[in-house]
């Protein structure tokens, strides 16, 4: 289904947090191996190091106006939360909010995903560049993914997400979408040369 169709997967392994505050720019620079030259809602994808020089996750660290949201793969939400905190620089300025409890993860992938997205948002998902992403009411659609294929991630209140799967699930019907689990989505990634957190080394 990634390959010719369209996969939609639950991204359960992808902890969400929001980084807010004047300090929160100092903060993440100086956490990510990349700069962090961002303009808002673009994406930068980048890793988290430890004392050692060894990568513990593998994050898109995106601008929502003066707000970061960080979504990783490789830690827990309490575990970034506290790693965050505790790489601030000393910087009273700056929250970090877990969004794991508040919100799920959606990912959709497939060189017909953005057909079967633009059912759900509308035709101007068609123009969004790779690394950048936009609101949708309380939603926000990601243009990410890891397959080598469009892919679009979605980050929804738990209360709208049950609904949002189910209208993307039944605009897929005719694009024979499937439900894909992380073993194909890592597949696919290592297909198309993308590093894995979990299989690092």
């Amino acid at each position: 289904a990634i390959r010719h169709s369209a996969a939609l997967s639950r991204m359960s392994h992808i902890c969400r947090v929001r980084v807010t505050g004047a300090d929160a720019y100092d903060a993440l620079n100086g956490l990510c191996t990349s700069e962090l030259y961002l303009r808002d809602t673009q994406i930068l994808h980048t890793l988290f190091l430890d004392a050692a020089a060894v990568p513990i996750a593998d994050v898109y660290v995106c601008r929502d106006d003066e707000d970061f949201i960080l979504l990783v793969d490789g830690m827990s939400g309490t575990q970034l939360v506290e790693h965050v905190r505790a790489h601030s620089g000393g910087g009273s300025d700056l929250d970090v909010q877990d969004l794991d409890h508040g919100y799920r993860l959606l990912s959709l992938n497939g060189p017909f995903a953005w057909e079967v997205l633009a059912e759900v948002v509308g035709p101007e998902v068609v123009g969004l560049p790779y690394m950048t992403f936009f609101h949708f009411g309380d939603t926000l659609c990601f243009r990410a993914g890891k397959t080598g294929e469009y892919g679009y991630d979605l980050l929804a209140p738990v209360d709208r997400s049950e609904a949002l799967e189910f209208e993307l699930a039944e605009a897929g019907e005719e694009f024979d979408l499937a439900i894909a689990d992380l073993p194909a989505l890592d597949e696919c990634a290592l297909d198309n040369w993308f590093f894995n957190i979990r299989r690092e080394g």
